[in-house]
């Protein structure tokens, strides 16, 4: 979206933001990486005095879905049918649970991982679901355009899968090509729940990691790899137990470290 008002931004804010009521802005400064949520989920937008964007959304869960994806951006939100943006404020800080030693780490990351599969399983009734009655009744343009709104997770990957399978040409077809569907509300709720979660498990996740690679370092020096590899193996799944596992499979004792004269790869 431009950082300026023009004729046409303007023409578009009138005609459609008595109806997207639900506000939001952004700091002058933000970046549209493709990893956050779309600008293109506000209807119409314009640059308030002081260059922060204000955004106007027709739903309230894709507006927070969109603010809390650009926190760190200085999006925020604002007072509904609000015409102009107001000044930065501190942006909030989730506040999600922190652990002070390994156990608690373990608690928490599992918790959050549960979250998270809720998170999952909801997109999966809110997207894959709706996907696959479309494609299996022949209705693939819409069950495309759904597919570019879906959030980028293993789920995605599956309905992209589902294309390759029935012999899709990405090439004379591209996906990106398709026009975006609206979201419907229980989309919107998924969204919002699966960010969230996401957020949250990767908090726990860096605690967890950091205790869990001190631990088995101990381990390995003060045991041995057979302790170690026992260690990593009682850890709950996760992409942390694969780091350690391969610590504690192939890492050196530190004293064994200290004592070598190799080059570190």
């Amino acid at each position: 979206m431009a950082r300026s008002n023009s004729p046409s931004s303007m023409e578009n804010w009138k005609a459609k933001s008595p109806k997207a009521v639900y506000r939001a802005s952004i700091g002058p400064n933000a970046v549209w990486d493709t990893d956050r949520p779309r600008p293109d989920l506000a209807v119409a937008a314009k640059v308030s005095p002081g260059g922060r964007m204000l955004m106007a959304f027709e739903m309230k869960e894709i507006r927070d879905y969109f603010v809390e994806g650009h926190a760190d951006q200085e999006a925020q939100v604002e007072p509904d049918g609000a015409e102009r943006a107001s000044p930065r404020r501190t942006a909030e800080v989730h506040a999600f649970p922190k652990a002070d030693d390994l156990a608690a780490s373990i608690r928490i990351y599992s918790e959050a991982r549960a979250l998270l599969n809720e998170a999952h399983d909801a997109i999966e009734r809110a997207f894959n679901d709706e996907f696959a009655r479309l494609f299996d009744a022949g209705r693939a343009g819409e069950a495309i355009s759904l597919l570019r709104i879906m959030p980028d997770t293993h789920l995605r990957s599956s309905a992209i899968m589902r294309l390759q399978d029935a012999g899709w040409n990405f090439d004379a077809n591209p996906i990106w090509k398709a026009a975006p569907t609206a979201y419907t509300r229980e989309q919107a709720v998924a969204l919002v729940q699966w960010q969230r979660a996401s957020m949250q498990e990767a908090s726990a996740n860096e605690a967890f990691a950091k205790f869990a690679m001190e631990r088995v370092q101990e381990i390995l020096d003060e045991e041995g790899r057979e302790a170690a590899e026992a260690f990593g193996l009682s850890l709950p799944g996760s992409v942390t137990k694969a780091f350690v596992m391969d610590r504690a499979r192939y890492g050196k004792p530190r004293e064994a470290d200290e004592g070598s004269q190799a080059p570190r790869m």
